[in-house]
């Protein structure tokens, strides 16, 4: 473990290495790219049994080990979860820079690229089609062979199945009869935590609104010219109020007096 700083930091260098390298001879590489196609196609073809018994074997020890790899990976989880939190928070700059560099390479060759894959279509069609119709006669066996297969152990997959329920069901009572406390704990960490997130952005949210409504007060008193709102109020609209209600009094008493004599009938005089 003491020299496992050392390997990754040999192993990056090898990997740096290895992508300048065929960044310098990526011409020469474009050039034989038919040719290195070709060859890898039939090299992968010609290694389908072997690949696929290995990948067989790979599988059945990846099952076999399945508890112990689950054991460990869920030991390691916040150890992964913070160090990939930290790899990106420090990457953060690369990576947009990054993007926008493959941003702006995309855009400036966006017409090229569309020109191409528009010409090749035809021929991408014309090849698949082809491949696909000389291949059904090889589709179709293959096929009929993967289904006699599976309905020929289909009792054998059946039986081993039902074997298995019990133990399954039993694991995952116990797994969870286990797990409950633990699940219990887990969400009153996570409501805690939800709470506190709460009573911090509250708080946060608390300071913005006292200081947006303070700035707004402080705006109003800016574009009125005033350095205090009660001697506004007062010589402004509570003087000009009470001017006008005094008017309109007086007006109204003068049309009620108008009203009242229009109302009284004059006296007649009778002679003595």
């Amino acid at each position: 473990m003491g020299s496992l700083p050392m390997i990754l930091d040999a192993a990056l260098q090898l990997v740096l290495g290895l992508t300048q390298g065929i960044l310098d001879a990526l011409p020469q590489l474009i050039a034989a790219l038919l040719a290195i196609i070709l060859g890898i196609v039939d090299f992968i073809i010609g290694a389908i049994p072997q690949i696929i018994d290995a990948g067989i074997q790979l599988l059945v020890s990846l099952v076999e080990a399945l508890p112990e790899i689950i054991t460990a990976i869920v030991a390691a989880i916040p150890q992964i979860i913070e160090s990939l939190i930290t790899a990106i928070l420090g990457s953060i700059p690369q990576l947009i820079d990054a993007g926008i560099k493959l941003l702006v390479s995309l855009i400036q060759n966006l017409p090229q690229i569309i020109t191409t894959l528009i010409a090749a279509i035809p021929q991408i069609i014309t090849s698949l089609v082809s491949a696909i119709i000389g291949s059904i006669p090889q589709i179709i066996q293959a096929g009929i062979q993967l289904l006699i297969s599976l309905i020929k152990n289909l009792p054998t997959i059946i039986v081993e199945i039902v074997k298995a329920v019990p133990q399954i069901i039993a694991g995952l009572v116990k797994a969870f009869s286990g797990s409950i406390s633990q699940i219990v704990q887990v969400g009153g960490n996570l409501i805690k935590g939800l709470w506190q997130g709460i009573s911090d952005a509250g708080a946060w949210l608390w300071d913005k609104i006292s200081g947006f409504f303070g700035g707004v007060v402080d705006r109003i008193k800016g574009f009125f010219g005033i350095k205090s709102p009660s001697t506004l109020f007062r010589d402004e609209f509570g003087k000009n109020m009470a001017l006008g209600i005094g008017v309109g009094f007086k007006d109204e008493m003068n049309k009620v007096s108008d009203d009242m004599q229009k109302a009284i009938p004059p006296l007649s005089i009778c002679p003595a």
